[in-house]
């Protein structure tokens, strides 16, 4: 099978090759006999009967000539322009101009034979398609016997000298052996710079994958960074931040307990729990993060109604919205059922409503929406927020960007929400994007399988 398709390869590109030359050849060839018809046709007038029939023979032999080079050169043409190489019409084409030089070669040499001994017409043809032209070797293993066969016959009816017919019989079958070796000499040196060709295109190719492979690594490599220093900036900063609040303030309540005043207690009371909370959230999103990049963390898709999913969430969020004054509003359609990890589910739209309130200034509106796409259900997470400039919303779902910003109320963040909500939504065969107008609010899109 291998050896069958190797063979239709080397078949299309040697049909390429001969076109591309019987393109070019007449280009030369055609001038040349043309030139020659015309000069016998302006020497015409001889008074030896015998020498006129051969000027007259080798005139029509050239044009002859000539009109099968424009014939080459115009099928050609039209084949290059108007067809792809490799069809059988080109192997015809190639076969029924390589048998008119060859019969027109013999005819030149019959003609001469009433002048001449010689048989160098024959010579120069056989020989110039054996150097110029990639035959098959069977091919023209037949195509020569089959010249140099018409010529063996047809030679004594021309030549009446048997000497002559006898060493133009002799110096035709060496010429035709000559022609023959030229020709599977060019053929053999064709398939081995075939055969090198494909070795050095499989080397590329081996090549060509092995970078790609050494870059996806040293991406991995990059991200595997990014992800290791994200991971440190959390735990050095964002985490000793919330823990500073919550020990500096209990120190005060506990030190200061008999002599602070009751509003005092409940204002360092909110603090600590505001904090605590804050934390217990972070904590949750990046052992959830660092499950997902481990690779450990459970998936388990179901039918999920997001309606569920979107009051729970609505619910934890509702205490930070109402401090703010912030009005969020459910608009998920009922019914709405998709094929999700129902906790990644409720991660996802926790941070996104978690970010909404952040940016969003006191009085301000969050709204949940929902549409029905076919095979998936695109979610919508719209608020009346400060809005994210153009610049900034490439590197939100970034981990090596380190990328955070300070919310309304001064809130701190950092970055990794949106970054696992990435994370879960394409765990979940789904895709997230934002869409953002700078002063009048942000809009972050996802969208999750439809469950049948």
């Amino acid at each position: 099978m291998k050896e069958n398709s190797e063979y239709s390869q080397i078949r299309k590109l040697v049909l390429q090759q001969n076109l591309n030359r019987f393109f070019f050849m007449p280009l030369i060839a055609v001038p040349l006999f043309s030139i020659v018809a015309i000069y016998f046709y302006f020497h015409l007038d001889s008074q030896n009967p015998i020498e006129h029939s051969w000027r007259l023979r080798i005139m029509f032999s050239h044009i002859s000539l000539s009109a099968v080079g424009s014939l080459m050169f115009l099928l050609s043409y039209l084949r290059k322009k108007y067809s792809k190489p490799g069809e059988n019409i080109t192997e015809i084409l190639e076969i029924t101009l390589l048998v008119l030089i060859s019969f027109i070669a013999v005819l030149i040499t019959l003609f001469d034979q009433t002048v001449t001994p010689a048989i160098t017409p024959y010579i120069i043809l056989i020989l110039f398609i054996s150097v110029s032209t990639l035959i098959q070797p069977l091919l023209s293993g037949i195509l020569y016997s089959g010249t140099y066969l018409l010529m063996f016959f047809l030679l004594p009816f021309y030549q009446s000298n048997p000497d002559v017919v006898l060493s133009s019989r002799v110096n035709g079958l060496v010429i035709t052996v000559l022609a023959y070796f030229f020709s599977i000499l060019l053929w053999r040196n064709f398939k081995d710079r075939y055969k090198q060709g494909v070795i050095i295109e499989n080397q590329r190719k081996e090549l060509r994958q092995t970078n790609t492979e050494l870059k996806n690594q040293a991406e991995h490599l990059q991200e595997l960074n990014a992800t290791k220093d994200k991971l440190f900036s959390v735990i050095a900063h964002d985490l000793k931040s919330p823990f500073t609040s919550i020990i500096g303030f209990s120190e005060i309540l506990e030190k200061q307990a008999d002599t602070l005043q009751r509003d005092e207690m409940k204002e360092y009371a909110g603090i600590i729990y505001t904090s605590a909370h804050k934390t217990l959230n972070l904590l949750v999103n990046l052992l959830d993060w660092a499950m997902i990049q481990k690779g450990s963390i459970q998936f388990n898709p179901e039918p999920v109604n997001f309606v569920e999913i979107s009051t729970e969430a609505i619910n934890l969020q509702i205490g930070n919205a109402s401090k703010k004054g912030i009005t969020l509003t459910n608009k998920i359609l009922p019914n709405t059922l998709v094929y999700a990890d129902r906790n990644m589910s409720g991660t996802i739209l926790r941070n996104l409503i978690s970010n909404a309130i952040k940016f969003t200034n006191r009085g301000g509106k969050i709204e949940l929406h929902s549409e029905f796409l076919p095979n998936e259900v695109r979610f919508t997470v719209s608020d009346t927020g400060i809005g994210i400039p153009a610049d900034d919303i490439a590197k939100l779902f970034k981990v090596g960007s380190n990328f955070s910003t300070t919310g309304t109320d001064e809130e701190r963040g950092t970055g990794l929400g949106l970054i696992l909500c990435k994370e879960f939504v394409e765990k979940n065969s789904g895709k997230i994007w934002v869409e953002s107008d700078v002063g009048k609010g942000s809009s972050f899109f996802f969208t999750l399988p439809l469950s049948n």
